[in-house]
């Protein structure tokens, strides 16, 4: 490593500490840990056999800061019920009258789904009551998975309307 890549890493010290702040909460106590397993990494690579000199040195710190947040997020972050929950913290528990009315509108708008017209119906119902992948459901259906996509999101915008009118007139 030359003097001149060092110096061009060490100036991309500061950047690399505002934009990992961006993309993760600068509150955790990973954060840290976090910029500092970048930089070392970046480090790493730039000495390997690995790193062609015609890449910027830039370009490379940010390719790996990429990498290491999405790592980080797949690592510490899992999808429950469609909301992002930290798997480090404990979710609060829900208040069971909550619960219940979330129950409630829950079965309400399924039970409106058949209002829907049929192909979107038939892909709202397979993938969010059946369980199945886009992907799955479209070959089923024998629509692309760019339809299907297209039919979900206008199918749940009007299912959103069709349940918000109806909840309002109860």
């Amino acid at each position: 490593m030359t003097d001149d890549q060092m110096s061009e890493l060490v100036a991309q010290i500061p950047i690399i500490a505002k934009r990992v702040g961006r993309m993760v909460d600068h509150k955790l106590p990973e954060f840290d840990d976090l910029q500092s397993e970048i930089i070392c990494d970046s480090l790493k690579f730039i000495q390997s056999d690995k790193f062609r000199g015609d890449a910027s040195i830039a370009t490379v710190v940010f390719t790996i800061m990429r990498r290491r947040v999405y790592d980080y997020y797949r690592r510490n972050y899992k999808l429950i019920n469609g909301h992002e929950y930290l798997t480090l913290m404990e979710p609060k528990p829900i208040e069971p009258d909550v619960l219940l009315d979330m129950q409630r509108k829950i079965d309400f708008a399924i039970s409106h789904i058949s209002e829907l017209p049929p192909i979107k119906r038939d892909i709202i119902e397979k993938v969010y009551c059946q369980g199945i992948s886009v992907v799955d459901a479209a070959a089923q259906i024998g629509i692309t998975e760019r339809s299907a996509n297209h039919h979900i999101r206008n199918g749940l915008s009007q299912l959103r309307k069709i349940v918000l009118a109806r909840w309002n007139d109860q």
